[in-house]
């Protein structure tokens, strides 16, 4: 093969040509498309936890000038720039030019980048030979050239194949089998494989021949990737084409689109999604229907069908996820109750104006989604929150985002915070909400509940999962939220009216009225389990005794009832070495 002459060709083909070649040797990789660019082109390569691998290529084919370094310090300011806004950990930057570096260069390359902790290498025309070398589709995709290979490649495919193609001598395809086996042809569906995919440089295509249409391949999260399939009858046969990306950049370089008339009744859930699509870039949760349906996919496989169902499905773009911390502050700007969130990547409408992402809980019960639309006034925002069952939760889990949930009214305070930037907050006001009903009061008293449940977590020797509200009874939820009560404020003022007591054998029974002092175990029951909680002295300002029996054991039972009208009686835990006793 002959070697490429870069000065020849348009700056920004050559560009285009090193960008694909490096998507293709790392199939993550990302164009960077800033809305103003220096004529080079930016790419990076995610390697996980924020850290990245920048490419910055740029045309020139001929020694640097004045006006061209400048241009490479700017870039290399701006990338870093990019990179900071980011949070990113640059790992390695390349600069890749068709253009190997002279002594006066490397001086000057050295000295750019000498201050920063990174690697930085120059790649030059080495790197872009091996490339048209080892990618020669990408050569005749941007800079159609070799036009000599290629009329080699299609006449051996022509004539292994005895498949002709116009422009090829029929003599090229003049030996053919004349006995037909699957053992004859295995060959030649390797090479017409090998021929299909050896045009594109952005999408790989596999063919199926079966009865049925074919289940799209299995592919891993990697590239070559899954992106289309395409059915098609012929006779009593189904042929099946998967289309697969080469590389992440294949969907921009390339695009697949598709044009149609989405179908939605009036004032239906339906026509609800479409509308939060369209304005926000929601991705519906159902099908939707369309007709006049016209693909435009790559490999001339392009089909109009009369209608169908649209399936939007959000794409994965790990990169863009992120992770936020919502707070709720009192009147006072105290913090109230705090919930992390992590976030998939937003999604944009079809112009640019609105955005929605949706969040979840570390639990997974609280969905948090936020539309965003750019109005003339500003950008305005709604938050929906949708809090699903915490039955069989952790109690340390859901109890966070129940008291979140509790709290998120006015005159509190919506506060939007980065985990890893503290400081940088985004402070809205709490919107009025709507009267408290049975479904709030519902709410709030699972809030206490749970609530109760994740103080008594911090004292038990076992997991504590919230149980099926249903089986918990009115007066076993007030037990254990006046528990919980206790463990954290250590006393507690109660109001009682009867006390039975036995006494031991001998023991008069009182007279008039006296205090009283008693210790008993605290427990919790959650679930039919009981979780032993040290022991709780109560004290009884006064009382009298209302009655008092005597069994043929001897044993007397005494009720005691409130004299003086002192009427309440003073809880007071032990503390936690009271649990360590009993144990």
């Amino acid at each position: 093969m002959s070697r490429v002459p870069w000065t020849r060709y348009d700056g920004g083909d050559v560009e285009a040509f090193a960008a694909m070649c490096i998507c293709r040797e790392r199939p993550t990789a990302r164009r960077i498309r800033p809305s103003r660019g220096d004529g080079g082109i930016d790419i990076y390569v995610p390697l996980g936890d924020n850290r990245v691998e920048v490419y910055q290529v740029k045309k020139f084919a001929e020694n640097l000038a004045a006006g061209q370094k400048t241009q490479i310090e700017e870039s290399y300011a701006r990338i870093k720039e990019y990179a900071e806004k980011r949070g990113w950990t640059i790992e390695a930057w390349h600069l890749t030019l068709p253009l190997d570096a002279t002594k006066e260069n490397d001086e000057w390359f050295d000295e750019l980048t000498e201050r920063d902790a990174f690697d930085a290498t120059w790649q030059g025309l080495a790197v872009f030979d091996n490339w048209a070398a080892d990618f020669p589709q990408v050569v005749d995709y941007y800079l159609e050239g070799d036009r000599a290979r290629m009329h080699e490649d299609m006449e051996r495919f022509a004539a292994t194949t005895s498949i002709m193609l116009p422009g090829v001598d029929n003599t090229a395809a003049k030996n053919t089998f004349s006995i037909l086996e699957p053992v004859h042809v295995l060959d030649r569906i390797a090479l017409l494989r090998d021929a299909l995919n050896g045009k594109d440089p952005h999408y790989m295509y596999d063919i199926i021949v079966s009865g049925a249409p074919a289940p799209p391949p299995l592919v891993g999260d990697g590239y070559p990737a899954h992106v289309a399939s395409v059915s098609r009858p012929i006779k009593d046969q189904v042929v099946t084409v998967h289309i697969l990306a080469r590389c992440a950049e294949s969907l921009y370089e390339r695009p697949i689109t598709s044009t149609g008339t989405v179908v939605v009744d009036k004032d239906s859930p339906e026509e609800h999604e479409w509308r939060k699509f369209l304005d926000y870039g929601r991705v519906p949760s159902r099908r939707l229907k369309v007709k006049d349906i016209f693909m435009d996919l790559p490999g001339g496989l392009g089909e109009t069908t009369g209608e169908g169902l649209l399936l939007i499905r959000d794409l994965e773009n790990p990169d863009a996820e992120y992770d936020r911390d919502l707070s709720v502050l009192g009147p006072d700007g105290n913090l109230v109750a705090k919930v992390p969130i992590h976030f998939s990547g937003p999604t944009s409408n079809h112009d640019g104006t609105g955005w929605s992402t949706r969040g979840v809980d570390k639990s997974g019960i609280l969905t948090v989604e936020i539309l965003s639309k750019l109005r003339e006034s500003g950008a305005e925002m709604t938050f929906n929150f949708t809090l699903g069952d915490a039955t069989g939760h952790s109690v340390a889990d859901v109890a966070p985002v129940l008291a979140f949930m509790h709290h998120f009214s006015t005159p509190n305070t919506l506060r939007i915070a980065d985990p890893r930037i503290p400081r940088r907050t985004h402070d809205r006001p709490i919107p009025t909400t709507k009267p408290r009903n049975s479904e709030t009061r519902a709410a709030a008293s699972m809030h206490h509940y749970v609530e109760a449940l994740a103080t008594t977590q911090q004292y038990a020797d076992t997991l504590i999962h919230v149980p099926d509200p249903v089986s918990v009874s009115a007066h076993e939820a007030a037990e254990t939220i006046r528990t919980g009560r206790l463990l954290r404020e250590g006393s507690l003022t109660v109001d009682w009216d009867t006390l039975s007591v036995t006494l031991h054998k001998g023991v008069e029974v009182p007279d008039g009225a006296s205090a009283m002092v008693t210790d008993v175990s605290l427990d919790a029951t959650v679930g039919g389990t009981i979780i032993p909680l040290g022991t709780v002295r109560t004290c009884f300002e006064a009382g009298r005794v209302a009655s008092h029996s005597t069994d043929s054991n001897g044993t007397t039972t005494v009720t005691f009832v409130p004299a003086l009208g002192k009427t309440t009686a003073q809880l007071m835990w032990a503390g936690p070495d009271s649990i360590n006793d009993e144990l």
